[in-house]
């Protein structure tokens, strides 16, 4: 059940990325630029959001999660 839950969250992540790509595509294109040009801005936004989000979740759930576990579990 976990990875099933897993799987879907996973979906609901890419999904939610596209719907991103296609707005910030949109912006570029409203302000003029080329078809190429405003998809290149697009994707290099969101990479750089993305892989920042991911190195913060990632430091996160491997340490600040079960330190505050570990220090809110002792009982």
């Amino acid at each position: 059940m976990p990875s099933l839950l897993g799987i879907l969250l996973l979906f609901g992540i890419i999904i939610k990325n596209a719907v991103l790509l296609i707005a910030f595509h949109q912006k570029y294109r409203a302000k003029g630029e080329s078809p190429f040009e405003s998809a290149k801005e697009a994707v290099r936004v969101r990479a750089d959001v993305a892989i920042g989000g991911l190195l913060v979740g990632t430091l996160l759930t491997l340490f600040y999660v079960p330190m505050y576990a570990y220090i809110f579990g002792k009982k």
